[in-house]
C-alpha cells in the first residue's frame, strides 16, 4: 500500500495536493499496489498509475537532514508540463554521468554512435543535468539545494543504456553505486537508509541493484522490507540484469531497418575498427556485429555490406586471428582520404598478417605503395603501417626485410620520444634477430632497450621477446630462467599481465629448461599442462598458440616426426592464417616444422 505521508488527506493543502498529483503523474514508482489506494488517488484526479519512460530512473539521496528519492529524466525537463522543484547535481554527480556516458556504448557492444558523440549528449553539462525531488523522509526543515555524490553513477548507466536503445528501466527497480569509465561498479555510502527510503516511498519496487562489494550487506537489510538486493560487478552485468543477456545489444541491432540508425551503427563500428582502442572486448563486439548483418540482411546498401565484411573480420582477427580480407581495390580505397586510406591499409596488412593471404606480393605491394620513399618524410600513420607491413612480411617469407622495416620503425618513434610506441616493432625486431641467428641486430635492439625511457615503457611482452631472443642466440642465463619462470607460474595481478603471457612465457621456460640439460623434466611439465589444459574454453586462444609451439620445438629436439605433425595440427587449429602465411612462404626443401619453430610469432 502507499506509505502514509503520501496519501491524500485533509490535512494536505492545495499546493500539497497539486505537488502530490505531480509526483503521481510522472510515473508508477509511487503508486500503490492495492486497488483501493489507487482509487484513492484517482480521486485526486490523477490517471494512472502511468508507465516509466525511456531514460527515466530514480536516485536515491541521503543527507544529515532527509532521505530523498528523486525522478532523473534527461529526455525531458518536465514531461508532464508541470511546475516540480528542481534539484542541480554537482561536480561529482556530473561526472558520475560522464563516466556512464563512456561506459554504457562499450558495455553494449553494438557501436551505432561514438563515445565521444555520446559523451556530448546536450543534458550532460552541470547546468542542464538536473533531477526532480518526488518524495522525502525529513528529518528536519533545512531543504538541500544541490545534490552530489558517485552514487548515482550506476542509476545513470541504465538511464544512457535506455535513452539509447529505448527500452524501459523497469519499474519495481532502482539501482545506486558508483562508477568509473571502464564500466566497473563500486561501493556507496548509505545503503541501508536508502533501502529503507525505497521502502517507505517506492510500493512498486521489489528489486534494488547494488555494488557486487556492498550485496551481502545490502541483503540483510533488504530482507527486513522485503525487497530483493541484486549485485553487479559491471555495467555489462547491470544491462544484463536489467533487461536479459544481449536484449540491449538486440534492440539497437533493430533499428537497422531505418536507414539513418543503421548508417550511423554501421559508420560507427568501422570507426572503431579502423582505430582500435586497447584491451577492447572483441568477442562480445564480433557478436554484434553479426547480429546487425543477419538482422539487416538485403536492406544493406553495398557500401554498407563492405564495410560491414570488413568489420566482422577484423572483429574474428581480434577474437581469434581468423577473418580474411580480399586484396583492397584502388578504386574503392580512392573514395577516402588520404589518411584514412593509410589507416585502412594498415588494418588490412595486419589481418593479412594474422588472418592469412593468399597473395603476400599483392599485399605487400599494397602497402609499400602507401609508405612514402624516405623515412624523413613518414607521419605517424606511415609507422605504423611500416609496422604492421614488417609483421606480415616476418610470416610471408621476406624476415630479413620484415627486420629492417621493425628496426627504422623502432628508431623513428624513439627519436620522436613517443616511447610509449617504440615496444611493439622493438619486439618485433628482438624476435628476429633471434629467428634469424643475428646477434649483431640484437645488439643494436639492446642498445634502443637501454634508453631509460624506452625501459620505462616496458611491459611483459618485450621482456619475454628479449629472453626469447637470446634463447635462440644461446646467450640466455639464468636472469632469464627466472624472468620467466616468474611470468609463468606467479598469480595475474598486473593489468598488463593477460593470460595468454603465462603460457607464452612457458613456451619459452620449457625451452631454456631442455637448453640447460632439464631436458627431461621440461618435457615432463610440457606434457603434463598440455594434459591439464586441453578441454579449457580458452585452449584454442589462450594456451594451444603458445602450448602447440612449445610441442613443436620438443618434438624438432628429439627428431619425432609423428609428434611434429600432432605439434603442428594444434597450431593449424588455433592459428589457421598464421600457420598457412608461413606454410605458403617455406622455401623449397626446408624443413617446414623448423620454419614454423623459426618465424611463429608467439
Amino acid at each position: 500500500m502507499l506509505p502514509e505521508l503520501l496519501l491524500p488527506s485533509d490535512s494536505l493543502d492545495s499546493e500539497q495536493r497539486e505537488y502530490l498529483r505531480h509526483c503521481l503523474s510522472v510515473g508508477p514508482w509511487l503508486w500503490p499496489l492495492d486497488e483501493e489506494h489507487i482509487r484513492a488517488l484517482r480521486e485526486l484526479g490523477v490517471r494512472g498509475p502511468p508507465a516509466a519512460e525511456p531514460g527515466q530512473v530514480l536516485l536515491l539521496t541521503t543527507a544529515a537532514s532527509r532521505d530523498e528519492l528523486h525522478l532523473f529524466d534527461p529526455a525531458s525537463v518536465n514531461r508532464s508540463g508541470r511546475r516540480t522543484p528542481r534539484i542541480p547535481l554537482g561536480f561529482d554527480a556530473t561526472s558520475a554521468w560522464n563516466a556512464a556516458a563512456a561506459s554504457v556504448p562499450s558495455a553494449l557492444r553494438v557501436i551505432w554512435q561514438s563515445v565521444t558523440s555520446t559523451r556530448k549528449m546536450p543534458f550532460r553539462t552541470a547546468g542542464q543535468l538536473c533531477c526532480y525531488r518526488i518524495a522525502e523522509l525529513a528529518r528536519s526543515a533545512e531543504r538541500v539545494e544541490q545534490y552530489d555524490g558517485p552514487s548515482f553513477g550506476l542509476p545513470f548507466a541504465l538511464s544512457v543504456a535506455s535513452l539509447l536503445t529505448g527500452l524501459r528501466v523497469p519499474e519495481d527497480l532502482v539501482a545506486t553505486g558508483a562508477i568509473d569509465d571502464s564500466g566497473q561498479v563500486h561501493g556507496v555510502d548509505g545503503l541501508a537508509r536508502k533501502i529503507a527510503l525505497v521502502s517507505a516511498t517506492a510500493p512498486r519496487i521489489r528489486d534494488v541493484m547494488v555494488p557486487h562489494t556492498d550485496i551481502r550487506m545490502a541483503t540483510t537489510i533488504a530482507a527486513r522490507f522485503g525487497l530483493r538486493v541484486i549485485g553487479v560487478q559491471s555495467v555489462r552485468d547491470a544491462l544484463e540484469s536489467t533487461w536479459g543477456r544481449n536484449a540491449a545489444a538486440r534492440r539497437l541491432a533493430e533499428q537497422t531497418s531505418e536507414v539513418a540508425a543503421r548508417s550511423r551503427m554501421i559508420e560507427g563500428m568501422f570507426d572503431l575498427v579502423m582505430q582500435p582502442p586497447a584491451d577492447e572486448p572483441w568477442a562480445p563486439l564480433s557478436r554484434g556485429a553479426r547480429l546487425v548483418r543477419r538482422t539487416a540482411g538485403a536492406r544493406l546498401r553495398a557500401d554498407e555490406s563492405s564495410k560491414l565484411d570488413i568489420v566482422i573480420a577484423v572483429f574474428q582477427r581480434h577474437v581469434a586471428d581468423r577473418g580474411s580480407l580480399p586484396i583492397l581495390k584502388a578504386e574503392w580505397l580512392e573514395k577516402y582520404s588520404a589518411p584514412d586510406r593509410i589507416r585502412i591499409v594498415t588494418q588490412f596488412t595486419q589481418q593479412w598478417a594474422d588472418a592469412g593471404v593468399n597473395d603476400a606480393k599483392a599485399a605487400r605491394s599494397l602497402a609499400s605503395r602507401h609508405l612514402p620513399t624516405e623515412q624523413r618524410d613518414r607521419y605517424e600513420s606511415h609507422v605504423k603501417l611500416q609496422g604492421a607491413l614488417g609483421r606480415l612480411l616476418a610470416v610471408t617469407g621476406e624476415p630479413e626485410e620484415a627486420l629492417r622495416l621493425e628496426r627504422e620503425a623502432a628508431i623513428w618513434w624513439l627519436a620522436r620520444r613517443l616511447f610509449a610506441e617504440v615496444s611493439k616493432p622493438l619486439c618485433v625486431w628482438y624476435r628476429l634477430a633471434g629467428a634469424l641467428a643475428r646477434p649483431d641486430e640484437y645488439g643494436a635492439a639492446e642498445e634502443v632497450y637501454q634508453h631509460e625511457l624506452v625501459r620505462h615503457h616496458t611491459n611483459a611482452f618485450l621482456e619475454v621477446e628479449r629472453a626469447a631472443a637470446r634463447i635462440r642466440l644461446r646467450s640466455a642465463n639464468h636472469m632469464d630462467l627466472r624472468l620467466l619462470a616468474q611470468l609463468a607460474f606467479k598469480p595475474i595481478t598486473e593489468p598488463e599481465r593477460r593470460p595468454w603471457i603465462r603460457w607464452w612465457s612457458l613456451r619459452w621456460y620449457v625451452r631454456l629448461l631442455a637448453a640447460t640439460g632439464a631436458a627431461t623434466a621440461a618435457d615432463g611439465m610440457l606434457a603434463a599442462q598440455i594434459a591439464k589444459n586441453a578441454r579449457q574454453r580458452d585452449w584454442n586462444r589462450n594456451i594451444a598458440p603458445f602450448l602447440g609451439a612449445a610441442e613443436l620445438e620438443r618434438a624438432i629436439r628429439i627428431g619425432d616426426a609423428t609428434a611434429c605433425e600432432r605439434a603442428l595440427s594444434i597450431l593449424r587449429k588455433a592459428e589457421p592464417g598464421v600457420i598457412g602465411n608461413l606454410e605458403r612462404a617455406c622455401p623449397p626443401g626446408a624443413s617446414f616444422p623448423q620454419h614454423v619453430a623459426d618465424f611463429y610469432p608467439y
